[in-house]
């Protein structure tokens, strides 16, 4: 190994503690999404009628506009 080249293990002994900080943010902002998530998740009225019904692909006809136009 030459002199002028850092030690491998201090390299990676230097980068555990700041890994281990930034694994620990991601757990704290984590914690704050999943929590402002259910508020948000709570303020839905459960008695708001369901979305669209879905349509089955043979049932959609094309308009007039569409039908015109030429396929590129």
């Amino acid at each position: 190994m030459e002199p002028d080249q850092p030690d491998l293990s201090a390299v990676i002994d230097g980068a555990g503690p700041i890994a281990g900080l930034f694994i620990i943010l991601l757990g704290v902002a984590l914690f704050f999404l999943w929590r402002s998530m259910n508020r948000q998740l709570r303020k839905i009225n459960p008695d708001l009628p369901d979305g669209p019904k879905p349509v089955e692909p043979g049932s959609v006809e094309k308009s007039s506009d569409q039908a015109s136009a030429p396929d590129n």
